[in-house]
């Protein structure tokens, strides 16, 4: 599951009832006007809108393992640009092997899949934990 950070602008319209001698001395007096929802003139609760004006994936940050083959990768390979080995690496196993996240990396997928192979292959070497 991916996160998202969303911004949403909410519109209240209220409607006060102002006291004032002339239109012009309303106008001023009505950016003096400020209450919460449940004050206010009757009905006007129910002026509310809402419009999502912006949604930006949040991702979340390398761990340093992630980070040393990134910086590996591009020092060794460097095939693919870092934007496309940190997305790779950022991106589940599920999605990750999917034809569309396969087409949308072009020729960088299969060098970044075979650097994160041999990678996993001498971080295990190294571990003592192959088989």
């Amino acid at each position: 599951m991916k996160r998202y950070k969303v911004k949403v602008v909410s519109t209240i319209t209220k409607y006060h009832t102002i006291s004032a001698n002339s239109a012009s001395e309303a106008m001023a007096a009505a950016y003096d006007v400020f209450s919460p929802l449940e004050f206010g003139d009757a009905g006007s609760d129910q002026c509310w809108d809402q419009n999502v004006v912006e949604i930006v994936e949040v991702q979340r940050a390398l761990t340093a393992e992630e980070n040393a083959f990134v910086e590996a990768y591009l020092s060794g390979v460097a095939v693919a640009d870092r934007e496309d080995v940190i997305r790779f690496v950022l991106t589940d196993s599920e999605e990750r092997s999917s034809r569309e996240f396969y087409d949308s990396m072009s020729d960088a997928y299969t060098s970044i899949c075979d650097a994160k192979e041999v990678w996993y292959a001498a971080m295990e070497f190294a571990k003592g934990t192959t088989k």
